[in-house]
């Protein structure tokens, strides 16, 4: 295997994505990125959802954490360090298709070179990956949700407001639950109660075959 690139800035990473006509979004935690940062409070990934996985891993010139069945999550070198990347793609079953899709053709851009959510989806995509992509919705992401609520003029300030308000959206634009391929991300829906997920018996069976074998492996405890 060749010697794996090292990238030296954010500019530099964003700037050969553009260059290549990718068609991606970083999903979340982008704002340290206005700084020059690479990790904010904790996160230590960089999220991505693109239409070309193959695309954007040629690019980036990744390595996978793991050498697992479905899981998609790689590794970048970024001056001294390690830096995680998770490529989610559309039908990876991350979010609804139509839900990336529509994240995709809505994108808008971050500090002028950083393709991210319109504020809409960035707040409704991270009310699901808080609390149906997490064993519990932490305290950090309640504060941030409440107050990306406060600014399209709702009050959100307990997990069930912020779930009654994803359920109205999800209905609205007709997305839902959905099973992700990737064995390593938590499935938490709980008051989503999607007939699709409950009834798809190949899908759950397929999952918890998947459950099992990360467990012996230690992945995913982590990595979402």
């Amino acid at each position: 295997m060749s010697k794996q690139k090292v990238w030296t800035s954010i500019d530099e990473i964003f700037t050969a994505l553009n260059a290549a006509e990718c068609n991606y979004i970083v999903m979340r935690n982008f704002e340290c990125f206005e700084q020059g940062q690479v990790f904010v409070n904790g996160h230590d990934d960089i999220d991505l959802l693109c239409d070309d996985i193959i695309k954007i891993k040629k690019v980036l010139d990744v390595r996978h954490r793991f050498h697992f069945p479905m899981v998609n999550s790689y590794y970048i070198l970024f001056n001294n360090l390690i830096v995680h990347v998770d490529i989610r793609f559309i039908v990876d079953g991350y979010y609804d298709k139509k839900w990336q899709e529509n994240m995709l053709e809505n994108k808008t851009l971050f500090h002028d070179r950083i393709f991210v959510p319109d504020f809409e989806n960035y707040f409704y995509s991270l009310i699901y990956h808080a609390i149906c992509q997490k064993n519990y919705l932490s305290d950090e992401y309640l504060d941030k949700l409440s107050n990306m609520a406060s600014k399209i003029g709702l009050s959100c300030s307990t997990e069930s407001e912020l779930l009654k308000e994803l359920l109205k959206y999800m209905r609205k634009n007709e997305y839902k639950a959905s099973i992700t391929k990737d064995p390593a991300i938590i499935l938490n829906f709980k008051a989503l109660e999607d007939i699709e997920i409950s009834g798809n018996i190949f899908w759950l069976a397929r999952r918890k075959i998947f459950d099992l074998l990360k467990h012996i492996k230690r992945i995913g405890d982590k990595y979402v």
